[in-house]
């Protein structure tokens, strides 16, 4: 059976500290308890789960204690947890988001400094995969990008700001063209892989469409197709 991607969504708590451009600093401790504080469930959630103590300053305390990349993890473990159980945990164990961080580690060599978005992709995929074997009692592989990726991208030789994006596409266009093919296209520019993509044929540009609709639908980006950012 073919694996398509579906219409998941991932929570805005993990997409939003994936791609706030959050430092290891006190102005961004601030600014993640303020968002924190001003979301009722994770307010109390994460008191209960994850942070320790009263108050902005133990909040922050926290937060300095586990990093900002330990509060995400967590975070999105909470979510992974009740995907895979149906409630949420009072306890919260790195199980599933290990996954996750070996995913984020694998591409982290194409990423701009302090960019969460291959944790991003990491996070949809993992959903996916758990989705279909909690929903619909299927064993799927959407974590399994192709080996053929990475070395697309050490062709390129460049840092990625949207390297979820990047990934994602690659691996979709890998299932219409060779490697090779993929690599000389893409040393041509943004519009000789418009092009291309233009010139593939319907059922190929629904397969390719859907791949990319489906993942802006998760995280609810936009821009991609205002822009045509491909």
């Amino acid at each position: 059976m073919e694996e398509k991607l579906t219409f998941t969504r991932v929570p805005d708590s993990v997409y939003w500290l994936c791609t706030a451009g959050l430092q290891q600093s006190r102005a961004s401790f601030t600014t993640i308890v303020d968002y924190l504080q001003n979301d009722p469930f994770l307010n109390l959630w994460m008191k209960k789960t994850i942070l320790q103590g009263k108050g902005t300053t133990a909040l922050e305390a926290s937060l300095a204690g586990r990093g900002i990349k330990g509060l995400r993890d967590r975070v999105s473990e909470l979510y992974l947890s009740r995907l895979e159980s149906g409630s949420f945990s009072h306890e919260v164990e790195l199980d599933h988001t290990l996954d996750i961080q070996d995913f984020e580690r694998r591409f982290e060599r194409f990423s701009t400094l302090g960019n969460f978005r291959g944790f991003l992709l990491g996070m949809y995929l993992k959903m996916k995969d758990l989705e279909s074997e909690t929903l619909h009692n299927q064993i799927t592989s959407f974590m399994a990008i192709s080996p053929e990726v990475d070395e697309i991208l050490l062709a390129a030789q460049a840092k990625v700001p949207r390297l979820d994006w990047t990934i994602l596409i690659l691996s979709s266009l890998l299932k219409f063209w060779e490697k090779s093919e993929l690599i000389d296209v893409a040393k041509h520019g943004e519009k000789a892989v418009v092009q291309k993509v233009l010139g593939l044929s319907d059922k190929d540009k629904m397969v390719f469409f859907n791949d990319v609709a489906a993942y802006a639908h998760a995280i609810d980006e936009k821009d991609f197709f205002l822009y045509q950012k491909v």
